[in-house]
């Protein structure tokens, strides 16, 4: 038997409420971030990445989104300050960036 990875049942996973706390914070809703802390094993950071990864993919055309690769210095930085992920999900910022999509399009 493998001791390293406890298989876990169904409904058994416990969402660590500080991060579920964080990131409803940040403005993901919490059935969305419940989820991402499973996938990622109640890791906050890569619970941000997978909901951020999910939201950043614009409808339509894929080649007009490319995504920074993790070893980028501001994908870094972003990743490792809470106040800038908060900032870049807030409604004026989000706004913006849709103001933006719009006159592209």
């Amino acid at each position: 038997s493998n001791n390293n990875r406890p298989r876990r049942r169904r409904g058994v996973f416990k969402a660590d409420q500080e991060a579920v706390k964080n990131l409803v914070e940040m403005g993901f809703p919490e059935g969305e971030v419940v989820a991402a802390l499973e996938v990622t094993r109640n890791n906050q950071q890569e619970a941000c990445s997978y909901l951020l990864g999910d939201r950043q993919e614009p409808a339509g055309s894929n080649d007009m989104y490319t995504p920074l690769p993790r070893d980028h210095p501001l994908y870094k930085l972003v990743m490792e300050r809470s106040e800038i992920q908060k900032a870049l999900l807030t409604p004026k910022f989000l706004d913006a960036m849709r103001d933006l999509e719009d006159k592209k399009a």
